[in-house]
């Protein structure tokens, strides 16, 4: 292909993709896209990019397996167990408490992971829910994982995995819902059977069209998809989720995933952990008519007002997500605050953190482990944009912190700033050659952008710097891993890639 002709094809494969899937090919994606079409011409029968194109476009068996084919290899599953906990924190101690004492006369539960990978998001919620019902079995208990990966769905559905997917869970719920397999865990037997998992297009199928068991969800969670659609894509399968929500149910995106979305007839709740979305009886429609959205905090629940497609803040009342953290009558040793802190962040307290980490920066305004804790408070809560403040208030003081780096990467490949994060990364592979983290996520970024050399490079360097570590090193940034344990992990990445 000709600079030119390459151009041109590039453009209509990403068009024909969103239109397809709703996925957005972004400009730094797109040779990868490349390497994927002219793979795929070397290694079929396909004669040319033009009949490739044609066959896409075309509504035959092989235009289906081709988009099969080009669907996975677009398509990438990183997931593990409970992602996001202060989302899971939040279905765990409210959402779910609340859904199964409203259905507990017709003892009936219906659960929805749309976009759900490999499977650990709707088995995390089976989990869950295993765990409030003390007797499931008396339940009707309908609990739906789908992708657009059917080889992440088939995945999903045998139930087994390594020990990356539990980096963010407490030991005792692997030891409880899983059994070890050699080098594997497999879901335990009574949690697979609450899930049924299948393949579906959110933007291109009918909903619920011939899906007769997709009515009346009381939850649904749609958790980083978004990210990677267009705004109209957005909107198109939102449409799709709000209409087969029951009433008074609830909708779960990721954060700030509906940001510019006609909400109606959903009503946003603000928790500290997170935004969720019920479903009220009544459809405003587009009458531009104010409607509240409650922002949840313990015995304290505040308002403000929500217009038509986004949220402004009554200005006669300033609202505080989480509470100003209170100031010390004495002082005292700031070293002994910054140990409480890590304990309780250790232990998930976000917002004793906050409340430890101000009373450290009043007796020492320049206090970066302050920072640097509180900004990890704020992200382990969701939110993203005050975690960012603190973290520009610790580069102010140490433009060289390599833990802030890190976290400031994490926290922009999250909200969908790939090249921020790998801006960041680089810094702190520039600061510190030896971070075996940095070319973990590093390495990670390339694979998402199907750039096999550049994560098998990173990967490499990130293995070989482990080895060279005394296993009993600990990795606190990945609770607290064994470098001995984390070697054999990116071993075994190495090898599946």
């Amino acid at each position: 292909m000709n600079p030119l002709m390459e151009k041109i094809h590039l453009e209509r494969c990403c068009n024909l993709i969103a239109m397809r899937t709703g996925i957005i090919i972004r400009v730094d994606e797109r040779g990868s896209l490349r390497d994927y079409i002219l793979t795929k011409l070397r290694s079929s029968s396909i004669t040319s990019v033009e009949s490739y194109f044609s066959i896409l476009e075309s509504d035959s068996t092989e235009s289906r397996q081709e988009w099969r084919d080009l669907i996975n290899g677009i398509t990438i599953g990183e997931s593990y167990f409970f992602r996001d906990k202060g989302q899971f924190g939040l279905l765990e101690n409210r959402i779910l408490p609340e859904l199964i004492e409203l259905r507990k006369k017709e003892r009936a539960l219906r659960i929805w992971s749309a976009g759900c990978s490999t499977g650990e998001e709707a088995y995390s919620l089976a989990i869950l829910v295993s765990k409030l019902i003390p007797a499931p079995s008396d339940w009707k208990i309908f609990i739906l994982g789908t992708d657009i990966n059917e080889e992440f769905v088939k995945k999903a559905g045998k139930g087994f995995y390594g020990q990356w997917s539990f980096r963010r869970v407490e030991p005792d719920i692997k030891e409880r819902y899983f059994k070890k397999r050699r080098d594997q865990w497999e879901i335990d037997g009574r949690i697979r059977d609450m899930v049924i998992f299948r393949t579906m297009n959110l933007v291109e199928e009918q909903i619920p069209g011939h899906y007769a068991d997709l009515h009346n969800m009381d939850l649904i969670l749609c958790r980083n998809l978004f990210i990677y659609f267009s705004r109209n894509s957005v909107a198109k399968v939102l449409k799709k989720l709000v209409s087969i929500l029951a009433i008074d149910g609830y909708l779960m995106t990721g954060h700030g995933e509906l940001h510019n979305q006609e909400l109606d007839p959903l009503t946003p709740l603000i928790f500290s952990e997170s935004v969720i979305y019920r479903k009220s009886g009544i459809n405003k429609g587009n009458t531009g008519q104010a409607v509240r959205m409650t922002v949840m905090m313990p015995e304290k629940p505040l308002s403000c007002i929500q217009g038509k497609n986004h949220v402004s803040f009554n200005a006669e009342k300033t609202v505080h997500v989480t509470p100003d953290y209170p100031r010390p009558a004495i002082m005292v040793d700031e070293n002994v605050l910054v140990e409480d802190m890590k304990s309780l962040f250790r232990s998930g307290d976000y917002a004793g953190v906050i409340k430890k980490a101000g009373a450290a920066l009043d007796i020492n305004p320049g206090n970066t482990d302050a920072y640097f804790f509180m900004a990890r408070a704020y992200a382990g809560k969701g939110l993203y944009d005050e975690a960012l403040k603190q973290l520009r208030h610790l580069l102010g003081y140490n433009p060289v912190n390599t833990g802030a780096y890190l976290l400031l990467a994490q926290i922009s490949e999250i909200m969908g700033d790939h090249e921020g994060a790998k801006d960041s990364l680089k810094k702190v592979i520039y600061l510190d050659p030896g971070s075996v983290e940095a070319h973990l996520e590093l390495g990670s970024i390339y694979r998402k952008e199907k750039d096999q050399v550049r994560s098998s490079k990173m990967r490499t360097t990130a293995l070989q710097l482990i080895n060279a570590l005394p296993p009993e090193t600990v990795f606190e940034i990945y609770d607290g891993i064994s470098a001995s344990d984390l070697g054999k992990y990116v071993a075994k990445m190495l090898e599946d890639e």
